[in-house]
Protein backbone atom coordinates (compact mmCIF):
# COMPACT_ATOMS: atom_id res chain seq x y z
CA UNK A 1 0.00 0.00 0.00
CA UNK A 2 2.94 2.18 0.64
CA UNK A 3 3.85 2.08 -3.21
CA UNK A 4 0.42 3.00 -4.37
CA UNK A 5 0.26 5.97 -1.97
CA UNK A 6 3.72 7.56 -2.96
CA UNK A 7 2.42 6.92 -7.02
CA UNK A 8 -0.64 8.95 -6.21
CA UNK A 9 0.86 11.50 -3.92
CA UNK A 10 0.47 14.99 -4.60
CA UNK A 11 1.16 17.02 -1.35
CA UNK A 12 4.40 18.89 -1.87
CA UNK A 13 6.84 18.43 1.27
CA UNK A 14 8.46 22.10 0.91
CA UNK A 15 5.45 23.76 -0.53
CA UNK A 16 2.52 21.80 1.25
CA UNK A 17 -0.60 22.89 0.14
CA UNK A 18 -3.38 21.03 2.32
CA UNK A 19 -5.54 21.01 -1.07
CA UNK A 20 -2.84 18.17 -1.98
CA UNK A 21 -4.13 15.27 0.15
CA UNK A 22 -7.66 16.49 -2.22
CA UNK A 23 -5.61 15.70 -5.10
CA UNK A 24 -4.06 12.72 -4.11
CA UNK A 25 -7.25 11.21 -2.99
CA UNK A 26 -8.14 11.52 -6.47
CA UNK A 27 -5.41 10.30 -7.89
CA UNK A 28 -5.29 7.47 -5.53
CA UNK A 29 -9.03 6.62 -6.38
CA UNK A 30 -8.74 6.40 -9.97
CA UNK A 31 -5.60 4.37 -9.63
CA UNK A 32 -7.17 2.11 -6.98
CA UNK A 33 -9.64 1.20 -9.75
CA UNK A 34 -7.27 -0.74 -12.25
CA UNK A 35 -4.82 -1.54 -9.24
CA UNK A 36 -7.15 -3.69 -7.57
CA UNK A 37 -7.60 -5.83 -11.07
CA UNK A 38 -4.34 -7.05 -10.35
CA UNK A 39 -3.79 -6.99 -6.62
CA UNK A 40 -6.06 -7.40 -3.49
CA UNK A 41 -5.88 -4.70 -0.56
CA UNK A 42 -8.08 -4.86 2.25
CA UNK A 43 -10.24 -2.06 3.62
CA UNK A 44 -7.77 -1.45 6.50
CA UNK A 45 -5.36 -0.83 4.02
CA UNK A 46 -7.00 1.24 1.49
CA UNK A 47 -8.43 3.32 4.52
CA UNK A 48 -4.49 3.50 5.63
CA UNK A 49 -4.01 6.10 2.71
CA UNK A 50 -3.89 9.48 4.37
CA UNK A 51 -1.85 8.48 7.37
CA UNK A 52 0.83 6.56 5.01
CA UNK A 53 0.81 10.62 3.29
CA UNK A 54 1.68 11.76 7.14
CA UNK A 55 4.03 8.99 7.20
CA UNK A 56 6.30 9.63 4.03
CA UNK A 57 6.35 13.53 5.11
CA UNK A 58 7.42 12.80 8.69
CA UNK A 59 10.26 10.28 6.74
CA UNK A 60 11.38 12.87 4.58
CA UNK A 61 12.01 15.48 7.77
CA UNK A 62 13.95 12.08 9.11
CA UNK A 63 16.07 11.75 6.23
CA UNK A 64 16.81 15.35 5.99
CA UNK A 65 17.75 15.91 9.68
CA UNK A 66 20.10 12.66 9.46
CA UNK A 67 21.69 13.93 6.43
CA UNK A 68 22.24 17.63 7.43
CA UNK A 69 21.52 17.91 11.04
CA UNK A 70 19.46 19.49 13.66
CA UNK A 71 20.90 22.58 12.50
CA UNK A 72 19.06 22.21 9.05
CA UNK A 73 15.90 23.00 11.10
CA UNK A 74 14.62 25.15 14.12
CA UNK A 75 11.28 25.32 16.09
CA UNK A 76 9.76 27.50 13.13
CA UNK A 77 10.14 25.14 10.39
CA UNK A 78 8.96 21.93 12.85
CA UNK A 79 5.89 24.15 13.93
CA UNK A 80 5.17 24.73 10.43
CA UNK A 81 5.52 20.99 9.83
CA UNK A 82 3.34 19.61 12.67
CA UNK A 83 0.82 22.38 11.18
Amino acid sequence: MYDPTLICNRTHYFDFDEGGYGKSKEVFSRFLSGYLKHNLLSHMEIDAFCDLLALYHFTLQATIIEMYGLDCVDNAFLDKQLD
